[in-house]
């Protein structure tokens, strides 16, 4: 589904998955301390609330193995944090959102991103 929209990232880690299926490769889990506790505050806004139903209802599934339950909605890269469009997000199921991380090795940023300082304003009277 959406694969005419389907950036590089899907690409890339549908390939990871694939190497990791053939023997080819693996997937090296990386042990971190955990996204900052500005990300963690910003997954409970009113304003991710309303992103995570519309891109589940934009994708309805996981775009890598197509799996309908527990579903979760995953930032391609935090440039946008506050500002997102579906190009910047994507559904993955929980064992693919892991492991997406593990492969890409993405990571939150520190330091809390300008818009997520105004929207915590906005909602929560606070940064």
């Amino acid at each position: 589904q959406h694969l005419e929209e389907m950036p590089a990232f899907e690409t890339f880690a549908r390939n990871a998955r694939f190497r990791e299926q053939s023997g080819n490769g693996t997937a090296q889990v990386r042990q971190d301390i955990g996204p900052p506790e500005w990300y963690r505050k910003y997954l409970r806004t009113d304003h991710w609330t309303i992103i995570k139903q519309k891109a589940n209802q934009y994708y309805g599934s996981c775009v890598l193995c197509g799996n309908i339950r527990g579903l979760e909605v995953h930032h391609r890269h935090y440039l946008s944090v506050a500002n997102e469009r579906m190009t910047d997000i994507s559904v993955l199921c929980e064992e693919h959102h892991q492991k997406v991380h593990a492969w890409l090795g993405i990571k939150v940023p520190r330091s809390v991103p300008v818009a997520v300082e105004r929207l915590f304003k906005r909602e929560c009277g606070t940064v």
